[in-house]
């Protein structure tokens, strides 16, 4: 028996055709025995020149004008379209004389009729080669000189025809440019490939991410053998971004220096720009900020006097990370809000702005911008090399307003990309470890064990690359999850990190982190965690704010401060929001929770059971699950989740891709039940309760926003309105709620 290989090979190359079988197995027997050829070069056999011949006497029946063409069609590789083809045989020396769009379809026709072409998608006139074999010949038949120009021209045609859908292209263009002639198509090469790699990695398709860069680099290669050193210093600048995604810092620093040299080399003020700007990124990873001040400005003056239009963005994009680690970004707020309006196609910009604002005290500015971005699951932001940095300002955001809701689309979003470090654009500036964000994003949804192992991470590897800075912030968010969640031990923790943290910060320049730091041994959250879990589920009267209906008026007592209101049904469905922090109620729930169920046959006219009656009736029109069949649902989410992390642990990929199937089903299923995308029957009753719920409780924030500042501050940062509400505190928070 020959082996697998070897029949596979057969079948592929013959296309299944019995004459070509035999003609194939006539020439590998010639060579010796079949059983016996499992370490014989085989795959060097299998077009003899017998079969070439045959296949060229098949060939000879044809028109010389349609074997022109096929030699052409050849260079293809797989598929082609009629209308590509026309493109390249309407270039100089590339097709017979008299070509025209009927006349080409002519050509192809008579091949088809032959039986050397198939026609695959017949109204978009796509064709292939009927049998591999054929086309390796034609191939073979052509010489060096040709091919490379056909592939280039190929390449040429792909761009010219497809250019509003490159993406869909990007393996054919890598693939036709990368077998051009280097003088005209080196930089495309590398280009393609390394679009096509990171497509590849975004589809967790590593193998073929790999391969691609690997085409990158030996067409990187080839430019610095050929002395094209532009092409060769835009190639260093991939492999320095490379390199810091990878976290071998080491590496990255080598080929920044090697990058200099070539720089220096060539005289230019742009490429000097570039070396400058990345030693100012250096600078800030190791902490070196007044060195990164004097660098940042340097490189803006080595950008103008390049002319280069990116100078000021360059420039902006450095002054934010440096003053975000010294803890003044506030005073960017104008000159990043008029860049953001400047420039919306570059979603990067508003997701800093959104940052800006969260870390300044603005949340209602963040929120705004974090509604804007996260439109369709934060879907409307492409997927280019901002794409990653983007989703770590917003994922810093989520946690300054602990939105858990935003939280879990995206850690889900991240979580593929957790052996990644987050570089800025062009290597402007370096985030660090990703698993940074991951384990915030984990700590808001509470998920102790899945943060611990994150931040964990994050510090190994921010500290591994020698970023003071960036190690320190991911101690500063592992204290912070030790203070949120109930383990002995924790605290005294945490108080050792908040130290050592501290002093890093004081050393390298960032007082205001420091001061953060410290400001959370001062949060209820140290004295949750001092106090035990228990007292803080039932906080007696003195320890804790009040929330209690007394008559006909409600009692709000907030950081030492009272106020009294008239009841009303926004007090009510504050009262059932507080006693439940951090649970998502809908708002059909949340009315039959704050007023109960109507009894059967209930007809009372009073404003709380028509309330209520109301309330029933749109969750019967939702179909809304009810509270047994919502915690089968969660059970099962759980399991599920489970079970994906020990897939992805084992790189089962068939049974997680299997587990996040059923997670989608169910999640499209809640939805759909709560009307989220069209309700199996009518959403308008959903929609006319979000309405009332949402005005209720403006109307209470207005209120307090007039007798009771702090707590108007507090509650408009800590509530979620809509169809899905919410009370969720950025630090736990004691409440007495009474409303008997």
């Amino acid at each position: 028996m020959p082996p697998p290989e070897m029949a596979a090979a057969v079948h592929q190359k013959s296309g299944g055709n019995p004459f070509f079988v035999n003609e194939l197995l006539r020439s590998l027997s010639a060579e010796g025995p079949l059983e016996g050829s499992a370490g014989r070069p085989w795959q060097q056999s299998l077009i003899s020149h017998g079969l070439r011949e045959a296949i060229r006497r098949r060939l000879s029946k044809l028109s010389p004008e349609c074997r022109h063409v096929l030699g052409r069609l050849s260079a293809f590789g797989g598929e082609f379209a009629a209308h590509v083809l026309e493109v390249i045989l309407a270039s100089r020396d590339s097709a017979p004389s008299a070509t025209g769009h009927d006349q080409i379809l002519r050509w192809l026709d008579e091949a088809e009729q032959a039986g050397i072409l198939i026609r695959v998608e017949p109204i978009a006139d796509r064709y292939r080669f009927a049998h591999g074999l054929v086309r390796e010949t034609l191939y073979a038949g052509l010489r060096s000189a040709d091919r490379a120009r056909l592939h280039l021209a190929i390449g040429q045609a792909l761009e010219a025809t497809s250019a509003t859908d490159l993406d869909t292209h990007l393996s054919e263009l890598a693939y036709h440019f990368s077998r051009a002639t280097p003088d005209d198509a080196a930089e495309r090469a590398i280009d393609y490939a390394v679009r096509c790699g990171d497509h590849c990695l975004r589809l967790l398709a590593f193998e073929d991410a790999a391969g691609h860069y690997e085409s990158a680099l030996r067409a990187l290669r080839l430019a610095e053998e050929t002395g094209k050193h532009d092409l060769a210093l835009a190639g260093h600048v991939w492999r320095i971004i490379d390199l810091l995604e990878s976290g071998d810092v080491a590496a990255a620093d080598a080929e920044i220096e090697q990058f200099a040299r070539l720089a220096s080399e060539s005289g230019e003020a742009f490429q000097e720009w570039q070396v400058v700007s990345m030693r100012a990124m250096r600078a800030m990873m190791d902490g070196r900020l007044s060195d990164a001040e004097r660098l940042v400005q340097e490189a803006f003056g080595l950008g103008q006097r390049a002319h280069s239009p990116n100078a000021r963005l360059r420039l902006a994009t450095q002054l934010f990370w440096l003053r975000r680690l010294q803890g003044r970004l506030g005073e960017l707020e104008a000159a990043t809000r008029a860049l953001s309006d400047r420039l919306p196609g570059i979603p990067v910009i508003r997701a800093g702005l959104a940052v800006l604002y969260s870390e300044s005290g603005n949340s209602h500015g963040a929120r705004q911008e974090l509604d804007r971005l996260a439109a369709q699951n934060f879907g409307g932001l492409p997927r280019d090399g901002t794409w990653l940095s983007a989703m770590a300002h917003l994922a810093d955001v989520c946690v300054e307003l602990q939105d858990a809701g935003r939280a879990a689309m995206l850690y889900e979003q991240l979580r593929p990309y957790a052996d990644r470090t987050v570089v800025v654009s062009f290597a402007y500036a370096c985030d660090g470890a990703l698993t940074r964000h991951l384990g915030r994003l984990a700590t808001v949804l509470g998920r102790w064990e899945e943060a611990e192992h994150h931040l964990a991470d994050a510090i190994a590897r921010n500290t591994d690359m020698g970023a003071r800075p960036l190690a320190a912030l991911a101690q500063c968010a592992y204290a912070e999850l030790l203070l949120r969640r109930p383990a002995a031990g924790d605290l005294e923790t945490a108080r050792e990190m908040i130290d050592a943290t501290g002093r890093t910060f004081d050393d390298v320049g960032m007082a205001h982190h420091g001061e953060r730091a410290r400001a959370l041994l001062g949060t209820e959250a140290e004295a949750a965690a001092t106090a035990g879990k228990a007292e803080l589920a039932h906080p007696t009267a003195s320890a804790a704010n009040q929330f209690r209906k007394e008559g006909d008026s409600w009692l709000i007592d907030y950081a030492g401060t009272a106020t009294r209101l008239r009841d009303a049904k926004g007090l009510r469905y504050l009262a059932q929001l507080l006693r439940e922090p951090g649970r998502e109620f809908h708002v059909a729930d949340l009315v039959c929770a704050t007023f109960g169920d109507p009894p059967a046959g209930n007809t009372g006219t009073g404003e709380r059971s028509s309330t209520a009656n109301f309330a029933g009736r749109t969750t019967l029109a939702l179909g809304v699950p009810d509270a047994k069949a919502k915690a089968a649902y969660r059970r099962r989410l759980e399991d599920l989740r489970d079970t994906l992390d020990d897939a992805e642990r084992c790189n089962d990929l068939e049974r997680a891709a299997r587990a996040r199937a059923e997670m989608e089903f169910i999640a499209a299923e809640l939805r759909t039940a709560y009307g989220l995308h069209g309700s199996r029957r009518s959403t308008e009753p959903a929609e006319k309760l979000r309405k009332a719920v949402t005005n209720c409780i403006r109307d209470v924030l207005r209120k307090l926003q007039r007798q009771h500042e702090p707590l108007w501050r507090h509650l408009y940062a800590s509530l979620h309105t809509g169809t899905f509400c919410s009370y969720q505190p950025e630090r736990p928070v004691a409440w007495v709620v009474v409303d008997y």
